[in-house]
């Protein structure tokens, strides 16, 4: 056994000690009732697509046992829940609020938004760390182009939200400013980011559900380019809502 795979083994030690007493700290009793509403709100997640827990458990363990870091499948997974609390908020039909919407409307809006900007940082992290792994490394080179091609899209809607300049174009203390914009397509069901795209030279709408379909997609060996294409789609600006938050 090397030093690393004992360091390894000594994490997941670690790890389980820590979850045992995690456990053994819950109380006891119901859960509190704001615990039950996120719990109501992520199966209804569920509900809307069964099987989509379950493609995320897959794809971390495509990622799981990489001794560089052996966590790393566990953090995936912790994504694929965001996922799915989120598809319960884009899987339901939309109304148009009107011009003055009630603060309830605007609140779960802002909480919708919020929580698809933390899963877009959270997965960026994820997915760079495993960029730089050996099971990545061990990937075909279709394969790997094909997740570049999907970090890409990611790092496009990550940037301007972490450091509010466009994707790729900081020379020195120079930069194209860009605070994304929330939007919503009625249409596709998605959220997304309007950002500016370096590449074309445009502002592009980056959806978060089709990229997460993209990604379970390539994780089982079955990318298309219509699910490529379905991230960042072309269609009527008259199908999008458009919310500063």
């Amino acid at each position: 056994m090397t030093d690393l795979e004992r360091q390894v083994d000594e994490a997941n030690e670690t790890r389980a000690a820590l979850l045992d007493s995690v456990h053994q700290a819950t109380p006891a009793g119901s859960p509190s009732l704001t615990a039950t509403m996120l719990g109501a709100v992520y199966f209804r997640g569920v509900s809307s697509a069964p099987m989509r827990p379950a493609r995320w458990v897959a794809m971390a363990t495509r990622m799981l046992g990489d001794i560089d870091d052996p966590h790393m499948g566990f953090q995936l997974q912790q994504c694929g829940f965001l996922d799915t609390l989120l598809t319960a908020f884009e899987s339901e039909p939309r109304t148009n609020p009107g011009t003055d919407p009630g603060s309830l409307y605007i609140a779960g809006q802002s909480f919708e938004f919020s929580i698809g900007d933390s899963w877009l940082l959270f997965l960026y992290e994820v997915l760079r760390t495993f960029r730089w792994s050996k099971k990545f490394a061990s990937l075909s080179p279709n394969s790997q182009e094909e997740f570049k091609t999907l970090f890409r899209f990611v790092g496009l809607a990550r940037i301007p939200l972490a450091k509010h300049e466009a994707q790729g174009t900081r020379k020195k203390d120079a930069f194209v400013f860009n605070a994304p914009i929330h939007v919503f397509h009625d249409s596709l069901g998605s959220a997304g980011w309007r950002v500016f795209d370096k590449v074309t030279g445009k502002l592009v709408d980056v959806l978060r559900r089709p990229l997460a379909d993209a990604l379970l997609l390539w994780a089982e060996g079955d990318l298309t380019d219509d699910a490529v294409a379905a991230i960042t789609p072309l269609g009527s600006r008259e199908l999008i809502r458009i919310i500063k938050t």
